[in-house]
């Protein structure tokens, strides 16, 4: 037992020594005295062994006592000789030593040792139940921590997700809004625009119908454009530009291209349109206005000569009689 509780102070010198290695500096204390409390309880556990096992040696120890005390009847001497009465009264000495002192450790008076031990691994044992408890109490803690900071969280995101999902509804709503009154607003202007187109058109059908039409409405409108114009080489740009209309026509009558003006034209602004006549000139040889494609221009239309040979004969003779008139009229 002596033996025992110095290896507990070697070890306890040795964890102190080592605790910067093995243990943390809070709980080396509390490692060794688990140390103590387990050795505690190996003592105690070997005490009552061996308790139990000098219990079971008393009848023997009885009859090895009671046969050193016969004597032969006939010599007068021990039953054992002196070899063997010296070895067994030395195994009965022992035994008496060790049953004094099992007896001494499991007396109650002044507490013995075994009821130290008792005591001490209770006290140990019931404060290790307590830090079980105690550690399992802040395992639930945390455990209910982390079940609250995950409702938490989880809580967020849903909050989170519902003003996403707002958000994205409301923007969704605007974009409806803007898309509606986008809407709106282009049919206010394609209803402008028509409105616009049909007034132009009216605008463009009067006019048309304010010039007369055949070789006597060109050489009018011929008259017109050159008492109209105060600027001789300005005259003579819009002549000779109206003569380059009518002699490629006149070369190519199958040719879209040159039957075809725009009249947002630059060139064609400068050159013709801007001078009194020379819109009119056009109209009256033949030309319309119309939308070509979506473009607004001066369009002279052929017509279909397999069907109507007289009317694309007129046609393409007034187209000469016209390039003729311009020519003469270049002359003067």
């Amino acid at each position: 037992l002596k033996d025992s509780l110095q290896r507990n102070v070697d070890r306890k010198k040795d964890c102190d020594e080592k605790k910067d290695i093995i243990f943390a500096e809070d709980n080396s204390d509390d490692y060794f005295i688990g140390c103590v409390h387990d050795q505690m309880k190996q003592v105690l556990r070997s005490l009552n062994d061996m308790s139990r096992n000098l219990v079971s040696l008393t009848d023997r120890m009885d009859k090895f006592r009671k046969r050193m005390n016969e004597k032969d009847p006939i010599t007068g001497k021990t039953r054992y000789g002196p070899s063997t009465f010296a070895r067994v009264g030395k195994m009965l000495d022992c035994y008496a030593s060790l049953s004094m002192s099992i007896d001494i450790c499991f007396t109650n008076e002044k507490k013995g040792l075994v009821l130290m031990l008792q005591e001490f691994c209770s006290a140990e044992e019931k404060k290790r139940e307590e830090e079980k408890q105690k550690t399992e109490a802040q395992i639930q803690l945390a455990f209910k921590s982390k079940l609250m900071d995950e409702k938490i969280a989880a809580g967020n995101k849903i909050e989170a997700e519902m003003k996403e999902k707002a958000k994205l509804e409301a923007d969704k709503a605007e974009v409806a809004r803007l898309a509606e009154e986008a809407r709106r607003q282009k049919m206010v202007i394609v209803e402008i625009e028509r409105q616009e187109q049909d007034k132009q058109r009216v605008a463009d059908l009067n006019f048309m119908n304010s010039v007369e039409k055949g070789e006597v409405g060109v050489k009018k409108q011929l008259a017109v454009l050159r008492e109209e114009s105060d600027d001789s080489k300005a005259h003579m740009q819009a002549i000779t530009s109206l003569h380059t209309i009518f002699s490629q026509i006149s070369s190519h009558p199958e040719e879209i291209k040159f039957r075809k003006i725009r009249r947002d034209h630059s060139k064609f602004q400068e050159d013709i349109s801007r001078h009194q006549g020379g819109k009119e000139l056009l109209i009256a040889s033949g030309f319309r206005l119309t939308d070509v494609d979506g473009v607004a221009c001066f369009y002279c239309k052929e017509p279909n000569i397999e069907n109507d040979m007289d009317g694309w004969s007129d046609w393409f003779n007034l187209l000469k009689r016209t390039m003729e008139l311009i020519e003469e009229d270049m002359m003067k």
